[in-house]
């Protein structure tokens, strides 16, 4: 799976023709109309380093947060929760009370935290 910068379906036609067997477009599909983020947060993502925008410098990366790598916008708290692994029970509260102001099923997040943590 190939994953970081993708944007349009020229980039995923490209990477398929590589051999890629599948592309990750994670801020992509974040920044879209149909995504629930605010919209203040989907111009910072989505127009990087013009006008305030977000570059690399202004995120965090690890997999502290839920047991996923990700990267999300710096903030006291980012970095904080990203210090050091959270526990199982604090990752599954998390996991559920994100899941929940989704309006995702909670039967549907228990399988993917369980594969997370053997």
């Amino acid at each position: 799976v190939a994953a970081g910068g993708f944007a349009d379906g020229r980039g995923l036609a490209a990477a398929l023709t590589l051999g890629a067997d599948a592309v990750a477009m994670g801020s992509r599909f974040a920044v879209s109309q149909e995504s629930p983020l605010a919209d203040e947060i989907k111009r910072t993502v989505s127009v990087p380093d013009i006008d305030g925008g977000a570059t690399e410098a202004d995120t965090v990366y690890g997999k502290n947060f839920d047991g996923l790598y990700a990267r999300v916008l710096k903030s006291p708290a980012a970095v904080r929760l990203n210090a050091r692994p959270a526990p199982f029970p604090v990752v599954f509260y998390r996991a559920f009370k994100a899941a929940s102001a989704m309006g995702i099923p909670l039967w549907k997040v228990l399988p993917g935290l369980l594969t997370r943590y053997q």
